[in-house]
């Protein structure tokens, strides 16, 4: 080899050059997703939360369980009786 002359060397496996060449990039976006988890678990809790109060104040307000199933089992007869027409 002349003067002035290097070697390059492959890196063992693909996953080792990716890391080499954005490991700033990957820490970056690692550090992004860990911060943004709590945000996204409230976006999916609160909507949770209204439906499960709206659905508390519901079976309170229309006589409790035995109201409840009575309306669950004429949604049934009503959606059975869909099919059927289908």
């Amino acid at each position: 080899m002349g003067a002035g002359a290097y070697v390059v060397s492959m890196d063992q496996s693909v996953y080792r050059f990716i890391l080499r060449h954005t490991k700033k990039e990957q820490i970056v976006l690692l550090v992004l997703t860990v911060v943004s988890y709590p945000f996204l678990y409230f976006s999916y809790d609160v909507p949770k939360q209204i439906i499960n109060h709206i659905t508390a104040v519901d079976r309170l307000t229309r006589g409790g369980a035995a109201a409840n199933e009575a309306a669950w089992n004429e949604r049934r007869r009503w959606l059975t009786a869909a099919v059927r027409l289908a």
